[in-house]
């Protein structure tokens, strides 16, 4: 009896490792080997460009700057139709009407947009009071270069002009006709794009806990661009005051009135030769930025 009851708990043992090395390996091929991925990502080829559009345009102008823009070929990306893009052949203002001195309705912009694999314009209506900012980027690898995100409350719209020209007269175009409207764009205060550290970005840096922001995007000749931040800089300090995460960044910015110089502390990677060999280390820099 004791034999057998040796054997069946030896089964029991070699069942239950047998179980555990199967656990083992499916939890092994499940986590992702961070030594295959990059811990600091490469830099985009998109350039992001400060763009403050201008708004002198009268109702009849902006829309003589939308047929002659529109001659020339646009294409479009919306973030609900991520790969569908189209042809925007026409733009057409609507004004929001007032009665007795109270708005009934609010203007929108009418484009006329051919979809691919259709030959007739469909018309959609954009809503004036939904649009809140433009960025300006140029895109190397788009076949049309030049590209105009228009951000709204419900949707983005990329917009891909062949030139810089167009795709500034068409934004100025769009500030315009909302301005006209009682409408403000909402203007980035310092030009740049940032987010949250990863865990083997923390780690890289020494840090016990995640905190700061990484830059992604600075736009050239902006505020930042011109205090001389670049894209990986880990932003520390507002003012003194230390960044605990992307939110909080932005919230510290936020806050800060325009025409206000700030402080930003960063901590920037550089390659030093430690006899023969090369390795990074992180130099604290501080840099002066106008808050637009």
């Amino acid at each position: 009896m004791q034999t057998k009851n040796a054997k069946c708990l030896f089964g029991i043992i070699a069942i239950g490792f047998y179980l555990l090395c199967i656990i083992a390996c499916a939890s092994a091929a499940d986590v992702p080997q961070s030594a295959s991925q990059p811990v600091w990502p490469a830099l985009s080829s998109a350039q992001y460009y400060w763009y403050e559009p201008e708004t002198n345009l009268t109702v009849e102008q902006a829309d003589v700057v939308f047929k002659e823009v529109t001659a020339s070929e646009i294409s479009m990306l919306m973030s609900r139709y991520p790969k569908k893009p189209c042809i925007v052949k026409s733009v057409q203002v609507m004004i929001g009407k007032s009665k007795k001195g109270k708005k009934v309705t609010d203007g929108s912009l009418k484009l006329g947009n051919i979809w691919e694999g259709y030959s007739e314009p469909y018309p959609m209506d954009v809503a004036l009071n939904t649009i809140q900012k433009m960025d300006l980027y140029y895109v190397s690898k788009a076949k049309n270069k030049w590209l105009l995100s228009i951000s709204a409350v419900d949707d983005s719209y990329e917009l891909f002009f062949k030139d810089e020209d167009s795709a500034r007269k068409f934004g100025n175009a769009v500030a315009s006709i909302l301005a006209q409207e009682g409408f403000t764009l909402k203007l980035s205060k310092i030009g740049l794009f940032t987010t949250d550290l990863t865990p083997e970005q923390a780690q890289a840096l020494g840090k016990t806990r995640i905190d700061n922001v990484l830059v992604t995007l600075v736009a050239i000749d902006g505020p930042t661009d011109k205090a001389g931040i670049q894209p990986l800089d880990v932003i520390t300090e507002v003012n003194g005051v230390k960044v605990k995460n992307y939110s909080h960044f932005n919230t510290l910015i936020e806050s800060i009135t325009s025409g206000t110089k700030i402080t930003l502390t960063c901590l920037r990677r550089t390659e030093i030769d430690d006899k023969g060999q090369k390795q990074s280390v992180w130099e604290p820099k501080v840099f002066e930025v106008m808050i637009k």
